[in-house]
């Protein structure tokens, strides 16, 4: 719940587009979570192809500390993406 100044409180959960977008993180920091290392080099090699800054930002997919920093990241936004799924789905 989210409260705007001049109006009620607002369930950004009740939006479809919040939902999908949710969903679609929840898919990403799975992916990242589970599959580490073949999602990285998935990853790069997308923003080298698509991105004009892409090549100078990309990251090593093969060094340890950049896997364990997206594997722990991924596992973070799945882990709050289904709690507020939950929480949305077991307060009704």
């Amino acid at each position: 719940m989210v409260n705007i100044a001049g109006s009620g409180s607002v369930d950004f959960l009740g939006f479809w587009m919040a939902r999908v977008v949710l969903l679609l993180a929840a898919a990403v920091g799975a992916w990242l979570t589970f599959d580490n290392h073949h999602a990285l080099v998935k990853m790069v090699q997308f923003a080298e192809r698509w991105s004009p800054l892409g090549r100078r930002w990309s990251i090593n997919p093969e060094k340890a500390g950049w896997i364990w920093f997206y594997r722990i990241d991924g596992a973070v936004v799945l882990a709050g993406v289904v709690w507020m799924f939950a929480r949305h789905y077991l307060a009704r």
